[in-house]
């Protein structure tokens, strides 16, 4: 965890190391040549920087910041980026932004952070009985991000986890979805991006190279090695999680919020509430009807 710098202190993406540098161990040769949907890809690779910092002093032109749905969820991270950012942002936030929902994201000036933007987004609470639901959010956050950052010439962006522990997500199952999306994304959009910055810490530390050389590998026996690791659901030509049904967010009373400002309760389409959801609501919430899918696994 960073500790608070002087503003004058820079980390320069320069000085990180690039995915495609980093030590590939030895793999032994496939007896069998199998074809890989996610094919080693040495442009790519070379986009893709690892750092331990934690971003709010990496000279990107934006950082991602993962948090509630007022913006302003109460953790370490997000009390160093109001601090460094100073008191303009604040004021952005409550008087422009207001909130922004699960699975979206927004976009506010860096002020005297050292990145130009900040790209607010909201990842889901996690609970296994509305894992669907979880995982489509997730992805969206990913993705919403990304493109956030297209729309608005961002070349260089620093990305940690936003499937956080705080919110209950896994922190394997959560890699897979960020790492998938991230390079479905440098596929359709590789002009967009000089670097995304992966700052990883903690647990991911261990989860995230791993995962990584599943989606990004570095060499024909590094691909071949992945071929036989990657998961069931590799998701559809845009990383989008395969799922038989849609599922959406539904809430009741929009003012109903918890302490950091979210919606306590999500469930699917279809799916009665709990009995915990009808004791908080004091009523059962309608169901809607199932919406039929129209992606296609790959």
């Amino acid at each position: 965890m960073d500790t608070l710098k002087s503003a004058s202190e820079v980390v320069s993406i320069k000085s990180l190391s690039r995915w495609s540098e980093m030590d590939i161990p030895k793999y032994s040769p496939s007896d069998q040549f199998k074809e890989s949907p996610f094919p080693c890809r040495p442009d790519l690779n070379q986009k893709l920087r690892i750092s331990e910092e934690n971003g709010v002093y990496l000279e990107t032109m934006a950082l991602v910041h993962p948090t509630s749905e007022n913006l302003r969820e109460p953790n370490k991270f997000t009390d160093q980026v109001y601090e460094v950012a100073g008191p303009d942002l604040l004021k952005e936030v409550k008087n422009e932004i207001l909130h922004c929902r699960t699975g979206d994201a927004v976009l506010t000036k860096g002020y005297h952070l050292r990145a130009r933007y900040l790209i607010h987004t909201v990842g889901p609470r996690f609970n296994i009985k509305y894992k669907t639901a979880a995982e489509s959010a997730l992805y969206n956050c990913y993705r919403q991000t990304l493109l956030l950052a297209k729309e608005n010439h961002i070349s260089s962006i620093a990305l940690g986890a936003i499937h956080t522990a705080r919110r209950g997500y896994p922190p394997e199952e959560g890699a897979h979805i960020a790492i998938r999306t991230i390079r479905r994304i440098l596929e359709k959009h590789a002009d967009a991006f000089d670097t995304i910055v992966l700052t990883i810490s903690g647990i991911d530390e261990s989860v995230y190279p791993d995962i990584l050389r599943l989606y990004f590998p570095r060499s024909e026996e590094e691909e071949q090695w992945a071929v036989d690791l990657l998961p069931d659901d590799i998701g559809n030509a845009d990383g989008e999680p395969f799922i038989p049904e849609r599922k959406i967010r539904i809430t009741g009373d929009p003012t109903n919020r918890d302490e950091d400002g979210d919606f306590p309760f999500s469930r699917g389409i279809g799916e009665s509430p709990d009995e915990d959801e009808i004791n908080a609501r004091g009523h059962a919430l309608p169901l809607l009807r199932k919406i039929p899918t129209q992606s296609k696994q790959i």
